[in-house]
């Protein structure tokens, strides 16, 4: 039986740049929130007075560094965009005590156990799952390396913390300095069988499937959430 909707509350925001906020949540009865798998989000039920019920789904983080979060709290990030109801409502309007629902963790963008290589790469707030699943790929030792590109490095969440995770295998691109990031030649410099996991502006990502396309890769080793 599928499981309706969780109580939970705001008990933790932090500014990681100008445009996104990091919120943790804890389940309202204190007990722990169900389990979910790195590249999993969640929806998020909350009601503005102008614009009444917003449902908006945010992919969980998981931790920090590899620190897990207690087993009742959720953790995600928000940017809020320019002309998104959903997120400037978020931003404005949660703070620690706020309450809330949130639905339970789906994952439909979930990460394989034993790829002989992965690269991870993010664009902009396609940080957050990708985050996740380096945590997740350096807790279990796996082969792994990072691409995160952003317009430049104060826009781009989490970066100080991936770098830091990822001990020199992750790589930062920063568009103001260096323009679009050459993506056939970032896969041509992979080894043989790496499977790529990317999140991003959708753009990025079929730029990504057409360089894996001109190399010659099967579909299969591109994935993303669409």
């Amino acid at each position: 039986m599928a499981r309706g909707n969780i109580d939970v509350e705001v008990i933790g925001v932090r500014q990681l740049t100008p445009r996104v906020k990091e919120f943790l949540l804890r389940a309202a009865d204190g007990a722990p929130l169900p389990e979910y798998t790195a590249g999993a989000h969640i929806a998020l039920h909350t009601v503005s007075g102008e614009h009444g019920l917003i449902v908006r789904h945010y992919s969980l983080v998981g931790g920090q560094g590899m620190e897990d979060d207690p087993r009742n709290v959720y953790r995600i990030a928000v940017q809020r965009e320019d002309h998104g109801r959903g997120s400037a409502h978020i931003h404005a309007a949660f703070a620690v005590g706020t309450r809330l629902q949130v639905g339970p963790p789906a994952n439909n963008f979930p990460l394989a156990r034993n790829d002989p290589h992965v690269l991870l790469i993010a664009g902009g707030i396609g940080i957050t799952p990708i985050y996740s699943m380096a945590r997740s790929l350096h807790r279990r030792r796996r082969s792994f390396s990072v691409f995160y590109a952003g317009r430049d490095a104060g826009q781009m969440a989490y970066r100080d913390e991936l770098v830091s995770l990822c001990e020199g295998e992750a790589r930062i691109h920063c568009s103001n300095e260096r323009g679009h990031p050459d993506l056939l030649a970032l896969l041509q410099e992979q080894p043989a069988g790496t499977v790529v996991y990317i999140c991003g502006p959708a753009r990025m990502i079929e730029a990504a499937r057409h360089a894996a396309a001109e190399l010659g890769w099967p579909e299969e080793q591109v994935r993303s959430e669409m």
